[in-house]
């Protein structure tokens, strides 16, 4: 099967842009490579990540950059949310075929 498109880059909404996108840039070792006050465009390996603002953007009810007690399968994965809250997990698990 040939795929008909490509993900190119993780559009994230946020109150504070530069924020978040150094959050980012701590966490994957990303680089920023476009910024201004509304928007910041990252690049690493794989999928880019930008943080765009949203003036009325509100995080979910729990707080960010934070463990949640509700770990669906803490022996090998962890979810955590960023500062703005959105959900991201991360394992050690490696596929086979990565």
């Amino acid at each position: 099967m040939t795929a008909i498109g490509r993900l190119a880059v993780v559009s994230l909404d946020t109150t504070d842009p530069k924020g978040l996108a150094d959050f980012y840039c701590q966490l994957l070792d990303y680089e920023t490579v476009f910024t201004t006050d509304e928007f910041v465009a990252l690049k690493g390996p794989g999928v880019g990540i930008s943080t765009q603002l949203v003036k009325d953007h509100v995080a979910p009810d729990w707080p960010g950059a934070t463990k949640p007690a509700v770990q669906p399968n803490p022996d090998t994965w962890r979810v955590l949310l960023d500062p703005a809250g959105h959900p991201f997990c991360i394992t050690t698990m490696i596929p086979d075929d990565f």
